[in-house]
């Protein structure tokens, strides 16, 4: 500086002087006077590049991403060989969403420093953000080589590897980051996700009560801990629900969450309060609405659900769940016509599966299309059996029908519908729908000109509840098959023999306890003595008829040989040698029904529109009434009141 002119050294000194000024100022969090000093030293030397660099870290930390991001290019442009303003810059575009450019920007900083972790780790976390896991892997690995004792690289290449499926893998270093970040609540729930996909239940649910306790300050863990749950785990997951809303009481996703726990064990007083204190909180949002509709409908309580539901309608039309709760509350409360006309959000519902390829008009009998009408299969088999019983009135309108069905539902439509062509469902998983069905063979093989929900069968063909359905069943069973059921029931003993389901096959749970009856309770109000009881219950029913024949001393009676969830045809054609059915609304009440044998069956009518009789079924007699709530002792009682002989 000797050599200088004296105005030039002061200009230097007050240069360098702004300088470490700036950067004490930055250390100490002053953002904005940090960033008067930076730009300060640019108008003298606007190339810069440190300068550049730590002006778009300060302008990064004020918020404002893209100028950070304008900044930082100038950077890197002056000093293309420094790592740090390419760190800085992939940072800053990952910000503002600009994946591409970040990728690049993390590349040339590990190409620069291939020792730097956070080089390493943020071009895995950027990966990640992009959903290139299988890229994110090798920078993951790296990152957590060069920094094996930061809880943020163990977490990073736990979740890494938990996307690609490599769960145990992910469990050690998942467990490595909650040991060295206790407080970094994602751990535990990537922990839980991993025991979940390895079927831990316990564990799963015990990683989220690690985070709880380690970090109970962090309310959104507390609303992961009921899907977590195992289900022989006694503890009260509404609690812990509670919990979060002492936390963040004015955070109406807290309230929601509640509901929903409230929801899972039946609790429909308690969704009722949660909806109401959520939709102060929020009033323009929707799952408040759906929430207090929905405890509504299960208290009994139609009207006022309704009301609930259309406001919610109001502030989203296009909301199938809210609509779907309109559609079950208004036939339960008289009103069919407004139940028929929200009927079609049933196939938006979240859970309901996607269909690609259908042809772009929908069957109506006011419709004139070409081509044949294909008929498409929904939701689960019961479902299907109880919907193609309005199948006889399609093929009475339309010859050329094609119905794609469940493979067990196959070779009894071929039978009972000789001149419709029956398709099995062809699925596949869409990147976009998720598990989907993919009618693309079927329309092009058969040349379908148009298509028609067979959930949506009812509404066309059954839509005045008031008229008398058909009588007798629609499905015609294997004589052969019929016969050697016959033979065996006779060897048994002489009639009345009487079918019993009390359940789904699926696994209990707290929400499906409030429509299936307990087996003891059930069979001890069944007649003693004369009727040969056959059991129809397919798939789990734990320890069911043990207690039963324990505690009442009740025969009933089992076929080893017959597969009750496979052999559907098998099943039908033991059904219709037997003199009654009784089942709750099930795939085994709806099969009876469709082959013509008297049922009682343990809930509402179909469409829970009209009492002691059913809008589909002249067959069935439904022992609750449209306008109660679900009560299982209660349908048990009179179901014993009602099997007479």
């Amino acid at each position: 500086m000797s050599d200088l002119n004296p105005e030039r050294r002061v200009q230097l000194q007050e240069l360098e002087n702004n300088f470490k000024s700036a950067l004490e100022l930055h250390g100490a969090g002053q953002l904005a006077e940090a960033r008067r000093l930076y730009e300060k030293i640019l108008e003298v030397v606007p190339r810069h590049a440190d300068t550049l660099d730590l002006l778009g870290r300060c302008v990064f930390e004020q918020g404002e991403h893209a100028m950070a991001v304008a900044i930082l290019t100038r950077a890197v442009t002056e000093n293309p060989g420094s790592p740090s303003p390419w760190n800085h810059l992939g940072v800053a575009a990952r910000a503002v969403g600009d994946l591409q450019t970040a990728t690049k920007a993390f590349q040339q900083t590990v190409k620069l420093r291939s020792d730097f972790a956070d080089g390493h780790l943020n071009l895995a976390v950027t990966r990640c953000d992009g959903g290139d896991f299988r890229g994110a892997l090798e920078p993951a690995r790296r990152a957590a080589q060069l920094a094996p004792d930061a809880a943020e690289t163990r977490l990073r290449l736990g979740v890494v590897l938990r996307h690609l499926g490599e769960h145990s893998a992910a469990l050690e270093h998942l467990e490595q980051a909650a040991r060295l970040g206790p407080l970094v609540t994602e751990a535990y729930l990537h922990l839980s996700a991993c025991h979940g996909a390895l079927e831990n239940q316990r564990e799963r649910g015990l990683a989220i009560k690690r985070g709880i306790l380690t970090a109970p300050g962090s309310p959104e863990i507390y609303t992961h801990l009921g899907r977590s749950t195992h289900p022989d785990d006694v503890d009260n997951t509404v609690e812990w629900a509670r919990r979060a809303i002492v936390l963040r009481p004015l955070e109406p996703r807290m309230w929601d969450h509640l509901a929903a726990r409230h929801h899972a064990e039946n609790r429909f007083e308690g969704i009722i309060s949660c909806a109401r204190r959520s939709m102060i909180l929020a009033p323009d949002l929707v799952i408040p609405y759906n929430n207090l509709a929905t405890g509504l409908f299960n208290t009994g309580t139609y009207k006022s659900s309704i009301r609930a539901a259309r406001a919610g309608l109001i502030i989203k039309p296009d909301f199938p769940e809210v609509a779907y709760i309109l559609c079950q509350s208004a036939f339960c409360d008289g009103q069919p016509a407004l139940g028929w006309r929200h009927w079609s959000s049933r196939y938006r519902l979240d859970e309901a599966p996607g269909r690609i390829g259908l042809p772009p008009v929908e069957w109506r009998p006011d419709l004139a299309t070409s081509g044949p009408v294909l008929v498409c299969a929904e939701q689960g088999v019961g479902d299907e059996i109880l919907y193609f019983s309005c199948l006889p009135d399609l093929v009475s309108e339309i010859s050329d029908v094609v119905v794609e069905c469940e493979p067990r539902c196959r070779a009894i439509l071929e039978r009972s519908f000789p001149t419709i062509t029956v398709v099995e469902r062809s699925m596949r998983d869409d990147a976009e729908l998720g598990l989907s069905h993919d009618y693309g063979d079927i329309v092009a093989r058969h040349g379908i000109g148009s298509y028609i929900f067979c959930g949506t069968l009812p509404e066309v063909f059954r839509r005045d509840v008031a008229m008398e359905p058909p009588g007798g069943g629609y499905l015609v069973v294997d004589p052969r098959e019929a016969a050697a059921w016959k033979r065996r029931l006779e060897a048994i003993g002489p009639p009345p023999y009487i079918g019993v389901c009390w359940r789904s096959g699926l696994s209990l749970t707290a929400q499906r306890t409030m429509f299936y009856p307990d087996a003891v309770d059930l069979f001890s109000g069944l007649p003693d003595g004369n009727p040969i009881y056959i059991s129809l219950q397919y798939g789990e029913r734990g320890d069911d008829l043990d207690r039963v024949r324990a505690r009442l001393k009740r025969v009933v009676h089992e076929f080893d040989d017959l597969d009750q969830m496979l052999e559907l045809d098998r099943v039908a054609a033991l059904m219709s040698c037997l003199d009654l059915v009784i089942a709750p609304s099930s795939t085994v009440c709806h099969l009876a029904c469709s082959v013509g044998v008297p049922t009682i069956a343990m809930d509402k009518s179909n469409f829970m529109c009209v009492d002691e009789r059913d809008p589909l079924f002249l067959n069935p007699y439904p022992v609750m009434r449209r306008d109660e709530v679900a009560n299982p002792r209660l349908a048990a009682e009179r179901t014993g009141e009602a099997v007479k002989f």
